[in-house]
């Protein structure tokens, strides 16, 4: 888990554009227009990185942008809700572990599709770094306790996307079910199908958090610009691309 953290922590901006500038700077010393075009072309990434608009287009042709639909609600028979991490150590609830907000928001939208149909709920997440309380019920106690639905089955052995799939697999294959509505965020979506699918399950997408398009009211500053969070939306889509070649590579 620490090497995967490092290696993408050095692949990914702004780590990579330090990296090329750097690189630039030395080398320009002994290859003067090596140099410059490392500089260069860490200066266009610098720009296109940190560009609102290129972000946001980015990020949707990632996504699943389709809402569940009614009939697929329908021919599922249960709703799956992945883990999306925790807030270690939160201080303000008395120094205990607290989900993210990336899992709060599959967990108030799997609640919602619960109340919305009825459908039994699992939740998987284990504990990526051995903590004495999973994911899973970390959000069971959330769904649970603040939105006042109940969770049926915890999986709480799975470390990533891949072992959340082979997990609740096996748990949904003991109760004989086979078609599930999956919730996790848009852009993570791709990812998520393919590995459920892999595990023979037929697979409704349930994104949340999916990318509104353009607004019509929105000033030419908001669109090109240079934002922060426009990098940090580029980040995360570079991570589902790479985390969808890694699966297909150790796993499928």
């Amino acid at each position: 888990m620490f090497l995967t953290q490092l290696v993408q922590g050095l692949l990914f901006p702004p780590a990579i554009l330090i990296a090329l500038m750097v690189a630039g700077l030395i080398v320009q010393k002994v290859k003067p227009g090596v140099g410059r075009g490392l500089m260069v072309v860490g200066a266009i990434l610098l720009i296109v990185f940190t560009n609102p608009w290129l972000a946001g287009e980015f990020r949707r042709g990632l996504e699943v942008g389709t809402p569940i639909s009614a009939t697929d609600l329908e021919q599922a028979q249960v709703l799956v809700v992945l883990g999306g991490g925790r807030q270690r150590l939160a201080a303000e609830y008395h120094g205990e572990d607290q989900v993210s907000l990336y899992t709060l928001a599959r967990a108030r939208y799997g609640a919602f599709l619960a109340r919305e149909t009825d459908l039994p709920l699992l939740v998987t997440g284990g504990s990526v770094n051995d903590e004495p309380v999973s994911e899973a019920a970390l959000m069971a106690q959330l769904i649970e306790d603040e939105f006042k639905v109940p969770v049926r089955w915890r999986e709480e052995r799975s470390r990533n996307t891949y072992e959340n799939a082979v997990f609740s697999a096996e748990m949904l294959a003991a109760q004989g079910l086979t078609r599930v509505a999956l919730v996790t965020h848009a852009i993570h979506m791709p990812r998520a199908v393919e590995a459920f699918e892999k595990q023979g399950l037929t697979v409704f997408p349930a994104p949340t958090d999916i990318t509104p398009g353009p607004s019509p009211e929105a000033s030419w500053y908001d669109a090109v610009f240079p934002q922060s969070g426009a990098m940090q939306t580029f980040t995360l889509g570079l991570h589902e691309l790479v985390g969808r070649l890694w699966y297909r590579l150790r796993y499928y």
